[in-house]
């Protein structure tokens, strides 16, 4: 076999050197080499050993490596490049007037732009009101619950159509996920040893219409969703996240996730489809969707999974049956849903935020002011040896979703001379001695509620002269409910 060994090649039209190979193999360009009559497919010396029968060529002194030192330009041939490892820049820059569009996520270090132009927002992208389980204005922990209501964390209900009986508490201790002081809990007080076809559990969120009409539903352009949040479950095994879109023709969408172990914190994202069939209706301040974690569900109640279908449903076959396990609980907490479908870390809000965002559908007003609360009597019908009606007014600190329903535990009882614990009285502010004995029926005035505030009316008895304020103590509550 014959070795052809090339040190130089000239130009063909004079003795000038184009390029030359030194004796490491380096080759040189000593002049302009054109390319406009072909192109270069590329060079292979993976296998040059074995297909030239080299040897080991890299010793012996043969090509090894192409690099090129020059300008490239014009890279026209190929319109969708494909990159099959890692891009080296070798601290040069990349620099261009276009545009660069990647699908897939971007790791990188610091990175320094002029503009950004998110496709998301960057705040306020999460939906969910009090995801973090910051909130209670109703109380921290309640027993005996069945059917329907909101127990304890602001804005998440408890639904049941069964037989089981559970406690709703919010916890604020023992392990919790990094970045979360606390979170909600069911636990099974009275187990449902069997769930019917029509039986059904569920803890739920929900939004109003208003704040949905962004996922431009009943459209081509209707959004995907990103719902996330952090469950854990003493019985781990398959659950079910239920939405359901409320409007003139109601429609499901249920999907399953798993909780693979038992007693253990997991992070789930489940990505929703848009809905292009219906649209929200057009009354702002009604449900218009509803996110239900499943703790059980009858078999008439589920439907196809991952499909948009006509209907209220509550999940998917094969749902985990919690209700029917005594002492089971299930645990949950940073529940985010944003628009698209990744799923961003959670984004916190302050408590401040969050507890007004909550106090627009529940209020308390004692709670929510300092011990000992004053009300200003704004209308009073009793002279100071008659009886009759006041009034006063309880300013709401947001505008509430719609005229709240009143309730209160004052009572003949716990009327004293001066408001402590679960107490309240009558109030005249030039005496010593401000209680006033009396008969209690206190109510709305539904005339004169609004969103804004509520003016309240209490019955008394007067004793010396009639009552110009009325005080509460730090345990009676004065509530107004505007939950959908």
């Amino acid at each position: 076999m014959s070795i052809l060994k090339v040190q130089a090649i000239h130009e063909p039209d004079n003795d000038n050197e184009a390029l030359t190979i030194d004796q490491s193999g380096n080759v040189t360009f000593s002049a302009n080499v054109d390319m406009s009559a072909g192109t270069v497919t590329g060079i292979d010396t993976s296998n040059g050993d074995t297909a030239f029968s080299w040897g080991d060529h890299a010793q012996a002194g043969y090509l090894t490596t192409e690099t090129y030192t020059g300008t490239l330009s014009n890279i026209v041939e190929d319109t969708s490049p494909q990159l099959g490892g890692n891009l080296d820049l070798n601290s040069s820059n990349i620099t261009g007037t276009g545009n660069i569009s990647i699908t897939g996520n971007v790791t990188a270090g610091d990175v320094t732009v002029d503009n950004i132009v998110p496709s998301t927002q960057l705040s306020h992208r999460n939906i969910i009101i009090n995801g973090a389980m910051q909130v209670a204005q109703r109380g921290t922990s309640s027993t005996g619950i069945t059917g329907g209501s909101y127990p304890t964390v602001d804005r998440w209900q408890f639904q049941e159509a069964g037989s089981a009986v559970v406690t709703m508490t919010q916890e604020n201790s023992g392990t919790r996920p990094v970045g979360f002081d606390k979170f909600a809990r069911i636990e099974i007080t009275t187990a449902d040893s069997t769930t019917d076809s029509g039986d059904r559990m569920s803890l739920k969120t929900t939004l109003e219409t208003q704040d949905v009409h962004c996922l431009n539903y009943g459209t081509s352009d209707a959004k995907d969703v990103t719902l996330s949040f952090w469950v854990r479950s003493s019985i781990s095994g398959t659950y079910s996240i239920a939405v359901y879109h409320q409007a003139s023709t109601s429609y499901s969408y249920s999907t399953s996730y798993t909780i693979d172990s038992a007693n253990t914190w997991e992070y789930k994202t489940i990505t929703i489809p848009g809905h292009t069939t219906q649209a929200h209706d057009n009354d702002d301040t009604v449900a218009g969707l509803q996110i239900r974690w499943m703790l059980s569900a009858g078999s008439s109640t589920t439907q196809t999974a991952d499909t948009w279908q006509s209907g209220n449903y509550w999940g998917v076959s094969g749902q985990t049956n919690l209700s029917e396990t005594l002492n089971a609980i299930f645990d949950l907490t940073g529940v985010q849903l944003e628009v698209g479908s990744v799923a961003t870390p959670f984004e916190h809000r302050s408590y401040g935020e969050e507890l007004k965002r909550c106090q627009r559908y529940f209020f308390n007003a004692i709670s929510a002011y300092t011990n000992n609360n004053q009300f200003t009597i704004v209308y009073a019908d009793a002279s100071s040896s008659n009886t009759g009606w006041v009034t006063f007014q309880v300013p709401f600190p947001v505008s509430m979703r719609t005229i709240p329903t009143f309730s209160h535990s004052v009572s003949d009882s716990n009327l004293q001379v001066n408001p402590t614990g679960n107490t309240w009285c009558f109030y005249t502010q030039n005496q010593a001695h401000p209680g006033k004995v009396g008969s209690v029926n206190m109510n709305v005035l539904n005339a004169a509620a609004s969103e804004s505030y509520s003016t309240v009316g209490a019955y008394y008895a007067a004793t010396s002269q009639p009552a110009s304020a009325i005080k509460f103590g730090d345990g009676i509550t004065l509530t107004f409910d505007a939950e959908i």
